[in-house]
């Protein structure tokens, strides 16, 4: 069972934050969840955007006026019946974004993928990066050319996996999903190399034979992955290519409401968790739910270890 009571949506007033809030929205009628709407009064920055210093125009009057904007912004979720309260503070976005999560024991955070510059608004770009990477829950993003689900009842949920051992936390986490919101499940894997085998290749090699018994394999793979709950709506679908590439074209040609994906801990080889989430969750045709590593999962159980990560 899925268990979300508290979404934090950070704000900045952008259209794309709005749409954020949108999509939080349709989370909280369908969870029954409260939503806090939050506004972080950029600090002063400097000119290489890393140093933060109070903002010295946040005065009373400022506050009042932005927490005006902030009720304004939470009227039409008020008005649909859902509980909504609005916090406001100043600093450096990404800190506050994540004190907030961890002291208020939020189960989710939905957020933009970018935003401006400016007084009244952050970059909501290099934030949610920063958010993904230290988050204690899961992260919904909503980038610029999303299509937001009016409600939590998505048709199509597309779970990238790459065998890992967060794995199996992800199709677990994808399935529920999937069977309280009765939707088909895909569980995907990219098989990055569309060439051949690793080193020389043999004589007599059979190209069109090692490429079905590599997609045999990773349907064996996927197909012990737990899916409790959504096994009669599960599709088993295998890709070659750059796993970003192919991800996004999966997601669009099967008209996907929801990516949920895993993010791996350690060192990270782009501004983010890894260059694959990077791009998938700023290009996306639909809204993403990211698991970082290290956060709380949203499911009240943990699955059984399958052991996935290798060929028995």
């Amino acid at each position: 069972m899925i268990t979300i009571k508290r979404i934090l949506c950070p704000t900045d007033f952008s259209e794309l934050s709005k749409n954020a809030l949108a999509q939080a929205a349709a989370l909280a009628r369908w969870y029954e969840a409260e939503i806090t709407l939050l506004y972080v009064a950029p600090a002063a920055i400097t000119a290489a955007e890393v140093a933060y210093v109070p903002s010295p125009w946040l005065s009373p009057e400022m506050r009042e006026k932005l927490c005006g904007d902030l009720r304004t912004l939470a009227a039409p979720a008020r008005e649909q019946g859902l509980r909504v309260r609005i916090d406001l503070c100043d600093g450096n976005p990404a800190t506050e974004i994540l004190d907030t999560a961890r002291t208020g024991a939020f189960d989710l955070i939905v957020m933009g993928t970018h935003g401006r510059h400016g007084l009244e608004s952050w970059v909501l770009g290099s934030v949610t990066e920063a958010v993904l990477r230290a988050s204690p829950c899961p992260v919904l993003t909503v980038a610029p050319r999303s299509r937001l689900a009016a409600t939590a009842r998505f048709e199509t949920i597309l779970c990238p996996v790459d065998f890992s051992p967060t794995s199996e936390r992800t199709a677990h986490e994808a399935a529920l999903l999937a069977a309280e919101t009765q939707a088909q499940l895909v569980l995907f894997h990219v098989i990055e190399r569309v060439g051949g085998p690793p080193g020389p290749v043999p004589p007599g090699f059979d190209r069109k034979a090692y490429r079905t018994d590599a997609e045999d394999s990773a349907r064996r793979r996927l197909r012990r992955l737990p899916t409790v709950g959504a096994e009669d709506s599960v599709e088993h679908a295998v890709s070659w290519g750059w796993p970003d590439r192919e991800i996004l074209r999966a997601a669009r040609e099967r008209s996907a409401g929801l990516i949920v994906m895993g993010a791996h801990g350690g060192p990270m080889d782009s501004t983010l968790f890894g260059s694959t989430a990077h791009k998938v969750v700023r290009r996306a045709s639909c809204p993403v739910l990211v698991l970082p590593a290290r956060a709380h999962v949203l499911a009240e159980t943990t699955p059984e270890p399958v052991g996935v990560g290798s060929e028995e």
